[in-house]
């Protein structure tokens, strides 16, 4: 059957500046990228999409869609990547929009080692001072250390039939360390380590390739809450409007 495809070699991903996948899929026609992560091909919703990593599924890496970061893969370890445009039997027929495929280099034929680092300005955003509170001392890896875990044995609300009458025991087991502070946003930021190596072990010659990458990023957007509560004391209305400062922490690794 014929095929409509679109391919980028390990060639011209070393000619490029591209640090992860996702920045060198951008270079494909018809695809677009979003959040420097996920895939738009030919315009159609990421869901419509598929992605293969040495021919296997990738899971989504969202919880609420289906979605594949793909900046979570360093281009230096990118063989190549197809883009499948249209059904052909040897391929998964799941898409409607496109197949990403991405084949990682399997064998190393040298040593090969690499350290990357870039930084970049935001406008309006880094060096600004912005509202923060103290949060758990492994927020710089995106997870929490029990910061913000609940109490132990705390009930849940919708089944807890005295939830009313021991609100205050319980709101006095809450932690309390939600004072505002005022930060500065530091430049964004991303890293990689890439390592592979060739070995022999009784004659017989094994290969490793392994990466590694972590990447840092502030943004800020005005926002604008209006609602209405109504109950038996009457309506009550809420205007609020304000900035709201993010900052998203990606980082993964891969071990072929």
């Amino acid at each position: 059957s014929i095929q409509i495809s679109d391919g980028i070699s390990a060639e011209q991903i070393k000619r490029s500046t591209d640090n992860t996948t996702a920045e060198t899929l951008r270079r494909v026609p018809g695809l677009t990228l979003l959040d420097n992560k996920y895939i738009y091909v030919r315009g159609v919703s990421e869901r419509y999409s598929g992605a293969l990593l040495n021919n296997s599924p990738l899971a989504s890496s969202e919880p609420d869609k289906k979605d594949f970061a793909f900046d979570l893969i360093p281009s230096n370890l990118i063989e190549n990547t197809i883009v499948v445009k249209s059904f052909t039997p040897d391929e998964p027929g799941d898409f409607a929009g496109g197949l990403v495929k991405v084949n990682t280099v399997e064998f190393p034929t040298r040593t090969i080692f690499s350290f990357n680092y870039s930084s970049s300005y935001v406008n309006d955003v880094s060096t600004k001072s912005f509202k923060t509170y103290q949060g758990s001392g492994t927020d710089y890896l995106g997870i929490d250390d029990v910061f913000r875990d609940l109490p132990e044995g705390f009930p849940d609300p919708l089944t807890y039939r005295n939830y009313d009458t021991n609100r205050t025991y319980w709101s006095s087991k809450l932690n309390d360390k939600w004072g505002l502070q005022d930060k500065k946003a530091f430049l964004d930021q991303s890293f990689g380590i890439t390592y592979g190596e060739k070995f022999n072990v009784f004659d017989n010659d094994f290969g490793i390739v392994s990466a590694f990458t972590y990447k840092t990023s502030f943004n800020s957007k005005d926002i604008i809450t209006r609602d209405i509560e109504s109950s038996d004391n009457g309506s009550y209305f809420f205007d609020y409007e304000g900035p709201r400062t993010t900052k998203n922490v990606y980082w993964g690794g891969i071990v072929n």
